[in-house]
């Protein structure tokens, strides 16, 4: 069967229908007919498939035989299993911020070169490679344990072998955060060699009754989805157990298949990418099969390149297998974290699987909202303009503020109108302006040059080295917007003066500061900034006469639900019209 993509672009297999085909090309009647006359439509039996894609060609159609966009396919179509070799396994660790995944990671490459950003907190994804006495190689990876990296620990866990789960002593009860990780690895990998780790044990006094409870508890739990793990308790401060760590792994290494070839196509993940400031767009990418070349054509989802340049811990090389992690330069533009890759030395091929990807994908822009669609029912719209060092920085921010827009904003609107890895450029300024939006740099310098345009024009701009800082801000930013909404909706205060409790009720006799108070309205009772009461007000009366509204500095009694609060004198009462006045 033949498929018409769109109106120059077709895609060919063994099972055409010649003449459906034809039928359905747009074409002029002459055209028709000498294709017709060629392949004798009326008698035809056999179809010369070449001589169809060169007359097609001719007309200005783009030909795609049958074949395989998907690069796993690709993959194992084209792979040999000549002189098969071993390559290290791929070990990621995941769990809670603060759990001592890096404090691990650091004992086992015997050095604190890992553990460099700021204030000692993951955010990026670090990998490297340790060599063993015995010719173990191992390849770690270590992730973010922030809620809002999700997406690329996800990609880490699909490429991964082992998967270890590192739980700090802390939080060894705590279900609702081993539950969370548990969830993201099976719903990802299953395939996977697990070992979970139980650290910082030097905090504790009653081990043994704090490790019977957790295996009793996660021993149930794993048994129902047959997965084989292994417990291990240690001290990453002390280094104590680091040994038993290492021994299990290199344990597990007979029950994973390890093997590729050198001469196989090369094929591999990349698992980060940003740009570098002197060669631009550039992924770090693991091999999972076959050998990389200096000039070798790399197909990515939807753009290849000709590699310029390999760096395997800051050496450049001409090659590379997966015996390495690696850098890779000569890319167009940014690559995703979790995409794959393969050589193909095929110019015409990659050039007709690019075609057809562009074509049938659905467009992902990495704007939340558009320019355009700034006027909306929203009362309050946050608008944004974001830039930062790496694309995984992107992703964690793009979740976060979709998880506070589902979470915090049922009248405010945030917008991202641009959120992009790289310098800070006069487009992203004006765009600023044009927009009235605010600029959020995270590990972003600004060039002297563009300080003067940023403050004759006043731009609003924010620096961040923490992505919870820049997430944190747009946070009390929300939360400002909501405080003001509210003030804007008081109607009046008033003081407690006097209480009685009386059956399911409480009567409070209140004297007004201010304003005006309606039985209609919402209120809200404070005892310094902690809220005590959020409600409506039963009744209302002056003396004994029950009354709809107080003003003019009166004493008045209210009564409401006694709702197991304690209300003293002293306390503040603030009136709220009604959010459909």
């Amino acid at each position: 069967m033949s498929k018409i993509i769109n109106n120059n672009l077709i895609e060919i297999n063994k099972k055409i229908n010649f003449t459906k085909l034809i039928s359905k090309l747009s074409l002029k009647e002459k055209d028709i007919n000498y294709i017709k006359s060629i392949f004798n439509i009326d008698n035809i039996k056999i179809i010369n498939i070449d001589l169809l894609k060169n007359i097609l060609n001719k007309l200005n159609y783009i030909i795609i035989e049958e074949f395989n966009d998907n690069i796993d396919k690709l993959y194992i179509t084209l792979k040999k299993n000549n002189n098969i070799d071993y390559r290290p396994p791929i070990i990621t660790l995941i769990g809670h911020v603060d759990s001592g995944k890096t404090s691990i990671l650091d004992c086992i490459e015997l050095n604190n070169s890992i553990n460099n950003e700021v204030r000692g907190i993951t955010q990026y994804i670090r990998s490297f490679k340790v060599n063993y006495s015995d010719n173990k190689n191992f390849i770690f990876i270590d992730t973010p344990g922030h809620e809002s990296f999700v997406n690329i620990r996800n990609n880490c866990i699909k490429i991964s072998d082992i998967i270890i789960l590192v739980i700090s002593v802390d939080d060894i009860l705590k279900n609702n955060i081993i539950d969370k990780f548990i969830n993201e690895i099976l719903y990802t990998n299953l395939t996977f060699k697990l070992i979970i780790i139980i650290n910082k044990i030097d905090k504790i006094n009653d081990f043994n009754s704090l490790k019977f409870k957790f295996e009793n508890n996660y021993n149930s739990i794993f048994k129902n989805i047959d997965i084989n793990y292994d417990i291990l308790y240690l001290s990453a401060k002390y280094k104590k157990n680091i040994d038993l760590l290492i021994n299990n792994i290199k344990s597990k290494f007979n029950y994973i298949d390890l093997k590729f070839s050198k001469e196989n196509i090369a094929y591999g993940i990349v698992i980060e990418s940003y740009i570098d400031k002197n060669m631009g767009p550039t992924a770090k990418i693991i091999i999972k099969d076959g050998t990389i070349n200096v000039g070798d054509l790399i197909l990515f989802d939807y753009f290849f390149c000709k590699l310029k340049l390999i760096i395997d811990n800051n050496n450049k090389i001409n090659s590379a297998n997966p015996l390495n992690i690696v850098k890779i330069f000569g890319l167009p533009t940014l690559s995703k974290i979790g995409e794959k890759i393969i050589i193909l030395n095929d110019i015409k091929k990659i050039k007709n699987i690019i075609s057809y990807r562009n074509i049938i994908k659905n467009k992902n822009n990495l704007y939340i909202n558009k320019y355009n669609d700034f006027l909306n029912k929203n009362k309050y719209n946050l608008n944004y303009i974001i830039k930062t060092n790496s694309i995984g920085i992107n992703d964690a921010i793009l979740h976060s503020i979709k998880e506070i827009s589902n979470n915090n904003c049922n009248n405010i609107n945030i917008n991202i109108l641009k959120i992009e890895t790289g310098i800070l450029k006069k487009d992203d300024i004006y765009l600023s302006l044009n927009s009235n939006s605010e600029l959020l740099l995270f590990n972003v310098k600004i060039d002297l040059n563009l300080i003067k345009l940023i403050n004759n024009f006043n731009i609003k701009i924010k620096s961040y080295s923490i992505i919870y800082d820049l997430i944190d801000y747009i946070k009390y930013s929300i939360k400002n917007i909501l405080s003001l909404e509210e003030k804007s909706n008081i109607e009046g205060n008033a003081n407690v003066i006097k209480i009685f409790n009386i059956n399911n009720s409480i009567i409070i006799g209140c004297k007004l500061e201010n304003g005006v108070f309606r039985k209609k309205n919402n209120i809200k009772i404070f005892r310094k900034d902690i809220l005590l009461y959020d409600g409506n007000i039963l009744s209302m009366k002056i003396l004994k006469k029950s009354v709809n509204e107080v003003n003019n500095n009166t004493e008045f009694g209210i009564s409401i639900n006694k709702n197991n609060i304690l209300i003293k004198e002293g306390d503040k009462i603030i009136s709220f019209k009604e959010i459909n006045e």
